[in-house]
């Protein structure tokens, strides 16, 4: 629409010295107003959501952050999925140490829940949990012709006794770090003690892989997902050559989800097994690991989880 309007003070002037004065379509002017009442609408909304709060690490490969923000990983992939599944919440992530982790579990007012942590009977009785998946094995790491001379069980396990009291093998470990109780009693042995070295680990243990693949050592511990992460993206391991195999014996816990055990936790830890009770029967989610583990490894746990998703899928879905 155009009008017409003159100057205040000369309301005598003639039509040619009329100014024109172009107003806001009408239409336009509504459309504008209505895009901002939806974009202040929807920034009102997602302020109204309430907020999930997810404990995590920096642990690569299992959770891979940017910027503070999970993008890969297995540890990721399986929050992602249980995200996915709560439209309706504002994630929020607070990276800290596992130390720190714990802490704020047992903090009777917390208000987060994390993923991944392993589900010990003294944890089961401290925290709300909810089961997702069985805790990664530690592997024996070597050159193949290595692997291939250590004995094993039927199930192609390596045997932990027989290789830590083996005099021609020379291992090396990190000082200080738990290899699970079993394996910690094995190695602080004397009959282990001179065929077992300590390093300490930098930069995520890139130097003890360094050391088995020059063949200054015959192996090491470590998990097998670590490894592989690790020669894919540091340039001293490009070319590295080592494999992973089981340590025999290892009881595989349950990891997942846990909550503080207050009244929030346990409305939290409710919403989460009814989201796993579905992600269970998703052959995608059992299966988030392979991609990360080596075909040796995979085939290895198999048994052991196809029996936990068995059992866990009568659980969470009982009907």
């Amino acid at each position: 629409m155009t009008t017409l309007t003159t100057h205040p003070d000369h309301q005598d002037w003639p039509a040619p010295y009329t100014r024109r004065i172009y107003a806001f379509p009408t239409l336009l002017l509504r459309c504008w107003l209505g895009l901002v009442a939806a974009v202040l609408g929807g920034l009102a909304q997602a302020q109204d959501k309430p907020v999930m709060s997810w404990l995590i690490l920096d642990f690569p490969p299992a959770m891979i952050l940017s910027n503070g923000v999970p993008v890969d990983g297995i540890w990721a992939q399986r929050l992602k999925m249980m995200m996915a599944e709560m439209p309706d919440m504002k994630h929020e992530f607070l990276v800290m140490s596992r130390s720190r982790l714990v802490a704020s579990l047992k903090d009777p007012t917390s208000r987060a829940c994390a993923n991944n942590v392993i589900a010990t009977p003294e944890r089961a009785k401290q925290f709300y949990v909810s089961s997702t998946n069985l805790s990664h094995p530690i592997s024996v790491i070597a050159k193949p012709a290595v692997l291939a001379k250590m004995a094993k069980n039927p199930q192609g396990e390596v045997l932990p006794s027989a290789l830590f009291d083996r005099p021609d093998m020379v291992g090396v470990i990190t000082p200080g770090r738990s290899y699970s109780a079993l394996y910690d009693a094995l190695l602080a042995r004397d009959s282990a003690a001179p065929h077992i070295r300590t390093v300490t680990a930098t930069r995520d243990g890139v130097n003890l892989l360094q050391m088995v693949d020059l063949g200054r050592v015959d192996y090491t511990l470590e998990y097998d997902f670590t490894v592989h992460h690790l020669i894919d993206t540091e340039p001293e391991l490009k070319s590295a050559a080592l494999e992973a195999l089981p340590l025999a014996g290892q009881v595989l816990g349950p990891s997942g989800f846990m909550c503080p055990r207050n009244a929030w936790g346990f409305e939290a830890i409710k919403r989460i097994e009814g989201i796993v009770a579905k992600l269970l029967l998703n052959p995608a989610f059992q299966n988030l690991s392979n991609r990360w583990t080596s075909p040796k490894v995979t085939a290895a746990l198999r048994p052991q989880a196809d029996a936990f998703y068995k059992v866990r899928a009568r659980e969470v879905n009982p009907n």
